[in-house]
């Protein structure tokens, strides 16, 4: 369910959802002094198509006092193209009121969605910062193990061998797409790394993966077995462990509707 955000401008009730703005008839017809079912007349009369009608008026009921009330809330344009039926100098100025707020309301979401950006930005900055020296001794240990393969006379380059494990630990973190998202992101953003397209969530599970891969390599090296065993040993480690941590960050299903002022 998404979250609803509501604001009065001039006394109006205008609220953001689904990332439109609205109103009500019930606030329509007070401001313009018209009787509630007359508005809602007024709405059923305008013989819309039906996807105009879908996405600009939501047709809703509620309780009151003695059985229940039809109403409607209305998106930006289907108030504009309701208004047009109301004449006269008082409803002039209650148009005019009602545009006013629209856009006011525009104007705040657009304001809190930079803030928000903003600071997912600080975020995801520190944690990519605080994730170098994880990726530093993780990287020491993947060395370990590139050693180990080439002294086994891997046919492998160790720049492949690094680039597979990077792959093995993005398939662990990343549902849906894994290395391939990877893959799509860095080709979007003109060559950055993996890391540095990895979102917050997702550099926390890689910050995770990094802390423990000393301890997946050193074990799967103990036995000194075949590299290809050892490499499938680890990269199955990673994903045990990716699949527990993704499991942590499953979003809550019982996350209620938010209603702020």
């Amino acid at each position: 369910m998404s979250k609803i955000k509501k604001a009065k401008e001039n006394q109006i009730e205008v609220f953001e959802k689904d990332e439109q703005f609205w109103t009500t008839s019930l606030d329509v017809a007070e401001k313009f002094g018209k009787r509630h079912n007359d508005v809602v007349r007024a709405i059923k009369n305008l013989e819309l198509p039906d996807d105009f009608q879908l996405r600009n008026f939501a047709y809703l009921t509620r309780k009151i006092p003695g059985g229940t009330q039809e109403y409607y809330i209305i998106s930006r344009d289907g108030f504009s193209l309701l208004a047009m039926g109301f004449t006269g100098k008082e409803a002039i100025q209650w148009k005019i009121k009602y545009i006013e707020a629209f856009n006011q309301m525009e104007k705040t979401i657009i304001a809190q969605a930079k803030q928000l950006r903003r600071e997912a930005n600080r975020e995801w900055k520190q944690l990519r910062e605080d994730g170098k020296m994880d990726r530093r001794t993780a990287t020491d240990a993947e060395k370990r193990f590139v050693d180990y393969a080439v002294s086994r006379g891997s046919s492998l380059p160790p720049k492949r061998w690094f680039s597979l494990l990077a792959e093995a630990k993005y398939d662990a973190i990343i549902i849906p797409g894994g290395h391939m998202e990877i893959r799509r992101r860095k080709k979007e953003s003109a060559g950055k790394n993996g890391v540095d397209v990895l979102t917050s969530e997702e550099l926390k599970k890689n910050s995770m993966i990094d802390l423990i891969t000393g301890r997946i390599v050193d074990e799967a090296l103990v036995n000194n077995e075949d590299h290809h065993k050892i490499f499938k040993l680890i990269t199955e480690n990673f994903k045990q462990y990716g699949n527990m941590f993704n499991a942590m960050f499953l979003p809550s299903p019982f996350k209620s509707l938010t209603l702020s002022a």
